[in-house]
C-alpha cells in the first residue's frame, strides 16, 4: 500500500482532450477498497454496493 492510488505527474502531462475510459480503473479501486475494509474486519457486505452506486450518481 505504499504506492499512489494516482500519480500527480501522469495527470499533469496527460492533454485534457485526450477520452479516457475510467470505469475500469474506478471499478478495480472500489473492489480493492471492498477488500481491504473485509480484512480490517468491516462488515461490507450488506451497504457497500448500495454506497458505490449512489457514489457513482453523485459524480
Amino acid at each position: 500500500m505504499s504506492e499512489p492510488l494516482n500519480d500527480v505527474n501522469d495527470q499533469q502531462n496527460t492533454d485534457t482532450n485526450d477520452t479516457v475510459d475510467n470505469s475500469s480503473n474506478t471499478d478495480a479501486v472500489l473492489a480493492k477498497v471492498k477488500e481491504l475494509l473485509k480484512v480490517a474486519g468491516h462488515d461490507v457486505e450488506s451497504v457497500f454496493e448500495d454506497v458505490v452506486a449512489l457514489a457513482k450518481k453523485l459524480v
